[in-house]
């Protein structure tokens, strides 16, 4: 439609996401794929349905330990691990 505006609501995704994908860029060295990619993963939950913030957090971190696992140890690409995986994964 001709000039058409988009709706504020999808103007809010739209940010959420773009500064999702930018955070993840920014975290991915310094705090790893699992905290970076968990906050990819709900802020683009939260773009989409701002209703349970809680719940989102707790699948994103859990789609982000499902997709290093399956990327790490399944498929051998190397991703920074960040804190949260070295704190998991001591063995003392």
């Amino acid at each position: 439609m001709r000039g058409a505006r988009p709706s504020p609501r999808g103007q809010t995704a739209t940010i959420l996401l773009a500064v999702g994908v930018i955070l993840n860029v920014l975290l991915m060295e310094p705090f790893g794929f699992v905290l970076a990619s968990t906050v990819l993963f709900w802020l683009a939950a939260h773009a989409f349905d701002a209703t349970r913030p809680w719940r989102h957090l707790v699948f994103g971190l859990a789609l982000s330990v499902a997709a290093y696992v399956v990327f790490v140890h399944l498929l051998d690409v190397t991703l920074p691990p960040g804190p949260l995986v070295d704190l998991l994964s001591r063995t003392d």
